[in-house]
């Protein structure tokens, strides 16, 4: 439930499992809108579905939660693979 929670708590606050914080600037001299980093590491790479401009700041954010869906989903998955590999360890071990 914890976790679930942090989980909610993190895509409501653009942040991804790496802590990395996204959010949403203009466009110098446009109408536009782009995601950027707010926070955490400067030297992660911008995914292709953030690395573009939107026409307004929802479209942007509606990228920006999409991608943090789907890397909370991947760090899950990661997660759970790791659980059940330390699982096979303990029973082989004891074998």
């Amino acid at each position: 439930m914890a976790q679930l929670l942090t989980k909610q708590l993190a895509i409501k606050a653009n942040m991804d499992p790496r802590g990395v914080k996204w959010g949403i600037g203009k466009v110098k001299g446009t109408s536009l809108y782009h995601v950027d980093i707010l926070e955490g590491n400067k030297n992660t790479q911008k995914p292709t579905s953030l690395d573009g401009r939107f026409t307004n700041p929802g479209l942007a954010q509606k990228a920006i939660e999409a991608f943090l869906a789907e890397m909370w989903v991947m760090s899950d998955e990661a997660e759970q693979k790791l659980a059940r590999k330390r699982h096979a360890d303990k029973v082989t071990e004891q074998e």
